[in-house]
């Protein structure tokens, strides 16, 4: 062995040390460097280990939130283990849950709690179609159509090949006069040229000739018609016989119905027997209408618009007494039905038919219905028949008695006051009533109705004033409007007069009748001043072309 190698000391090996649980090392190298070393496998695992505490923590508080807190029973463990990458079905889950308890309070008639739940639910499950619907149908008794006919509208993209949701929606678009919406979805669903249209096809095609229709687009209308075979239906067969009246055709219309009537004995046809019978009455031939009407009683005679369609006829034809037997024997058969009885009170209304109206009354009360509807009917007949202080002296005696549903009809309450106290001449109180109703929370289709029943009246400084409080309540209402220039023009007055007129040919169309009135009456001198005068005319002058050039 070498002396030199001999004399050196052995080589002692480098001291480790670690710190931060084992996760870093130090080593103190040959050049008496300190070396700084991570040992990944324990960061590994203290990482681990520290996550995973904190995801179960995590997902134990939102296990307990939703369970305690919110009351959630329907999420489970999986589920608070899986957020937040299961946001969207947790989100859709829970307000599921909410929407069915929205459902309890709604046929609890809880609205308060149902408006909140359901309002929650559907921002979360916006596919659920049940909620929806009771969600828009407590907006429309809240008077806020707006909100109705919106929620009704969005959920078309998740319902729309569902036949219940689908029609209820777009009647619902129609009837609030959202023609826009109902003509852009037409647009969306159907297709240019179909095959064979289906239900949901011919359902939207309908409704959407429904609007073209009401916006003078004849040809277009008839050709969705017989696109989507809609012709084949009596709701088709109806709308063209609207067409064919409209632009003047009307023995042909008639002729459409009967033909219809004849190919299609049975239920499928009622409707169509009740159109023919009104467009016969107006065509002054009731006799002929008394017939139609006695065949649909003997095909559907347990119809109750049958019937009330057969005392309405024989009213026509001046056969009191006959009208009178048929009024006891639908009272025996219809009498324990609330909307079947609530029908013949309105024809008491129309024909301002005082013994009807308490005959009707007096059933109303035997079988337990409502009686500030029947009441205030009854009251409202005497009301079209004049004899105001009989309309005065049930009101007295209601308001004394102060019935409890009386709260909700407090309007109609006014608005019977109002007549009564303007047919006898009493003008401080027919005035005071007046605010009271424009000032009431009463829709614009409430308003409008009680208009006409003024107008009949000679009221027609009231009727005016009511409409102009109706229209900023649904200005899109083509009958406000078309009501208070038809007014204008029976009183002579001229503020505003084009301006309506031309605000009204951008709505639906009212009675072509009325437009040709409004354009002779515009061709006046008293106008030839107006800015907008010569545009409005010749606006008016396409729209009455219309009907000459729809069946060319």
């Amino acid at each position: 062995m070498d002396a030199n190698t001999a004399s050196k000391p052995p080589t002692a090996k480098p001291q480790q040390l670690t710190r931060f649980l084992g996760m870093i090392s130090f080593s103190m190298g040959k050049d008496n460097k300190m070396r700084i070393r991570p040992v990944w496998k324990r960061i590994l695992a203290v990482a681990a280990i520290f996550f995973g505490t904190l995801w179960i923590a995590k997902s134990a508080t939102i296990y307990a939130f939703f369970r305690v807190v919110r009351e959630f029973d329907n999420i489970s463990v999986v589920d608070s283990l899986s957020f937040p990458f299961n946001r969207g079905e947790l989100a859709h889950k829970f307000g599921q849950y909410h929407i069915e308890k929205g459902l309890e309070a709604y046929k609890a008639k809880d609205f308060r709690m149902a408006l909140m739940y359901l309002g929650s639910g559907l921002a979360r499950a916006r596919d659920h179609r049940d909620g929806r619907m009771a969600l828009a149908s407590i907006y429309r008794m809240m008077k806020d159509e707006q909100n109705a006919s919106e929620i009704l509208k969005r959920g078309l993209d998740f319902h729309g090949d569902d036949p219940v949701y689908l029609q209820a929606s777009l009647q619902a678009l129609m009837f609030y006069r959202r023609d826009k919406d109902v003509l852009d979805y037409a647009d969306k669903a159907l297709p240019a040229l179909p095959d064979k249209p289906d239900n949901a096809m011919r359902m939207t095609a309908y409704v959407a000739a429904q609007v073209l229709v009401a916006h003078g687009r004849f040809a277009d209308a008839l050709d969705i018609i017989d696109k989507f075979q809609i012709a084949r239906t009596a709701e088709g067969t109806i709308l063209r016989g609207k067409i064919l009246w409209t632009c003047n055709r009307r023995e042909e219309a008639v002729k459409l119905m009967r033909s219809f009537a004849l190919a299609h004995p049975g239920p499928a046809s009622a409707e169509v027997h009740r159109v023919l019978c009104d467009y016969l009455h107006q065509l002054g031939r009731d006799s002929d209408a008394l017939i139609s009407s006695l065949s649909t009683v003997n095909e559907y005679p347990k119809s109750f618009m049958a019937r009330k369609d057969l005392i309405k006829a024989y009213i026509w034809n001046r056969q009191t007494e006959r009208a009178r037997r048929e009024v006891r024997n639908y009272l025996l058969s219809f009498g324990a039905e609330a909307v079947s009885l609530q029908g013949l009170a309105d024809l008491a209304v129309e024909q301002a038919d005082r013994e009807l109206a308490i005959e009707v009354y007096g059933t109303a009360a035997e079988n337990g219905h409502h009686m500030g509807a029947f009441g205030l009917m009854m009251i409202e007949a005497h009301l079209m028949a004049r004899d105001y202080a009989a309309v005065e002296k049930f009101c007295a005696q209601i308001a004394g008695e102060n019935p409890p549903w009386l709260a909700n009809f407090d309007p109609q309450l006014n608005y019977l006051r109002l007549a009564a106290a303007r047919g006898q001449g009493r003008f401080d109180i027919a005035a005071l009533h007046l605010g009271r109703l424009q000032e009431s929370r009463l829709n614009g289709a409430e308003l409008l109705n009680m208009a006409k029943s003024l107008r009949k009246l000679g009221m027609n400084a009231d009727a005016r004033k009511l409409l102009e409080a109706a229209l900023p309540r649904d200005p899109g209402n083509e009958e406000i409007l078309a009501l208070a220039l038809e007014i204008d023009m029976d009183t002579g007055r001229e503020s505003g007069f084009v301006d309506n007129t031309s605000r009204l040919l951008e709505l639906r169309r009212p009675s072509y009748e009325l437009l040709a009135r409004i354009r002779t009456r515009m061709t006046s001198d008293r106008f030839i001043f107006e800015e907008d005068r010569a545009t409005v005319l010749a606006n008016l002058d396409n729209v009455l072309k219309e009907p000459e050039q729809a069946l060319r």
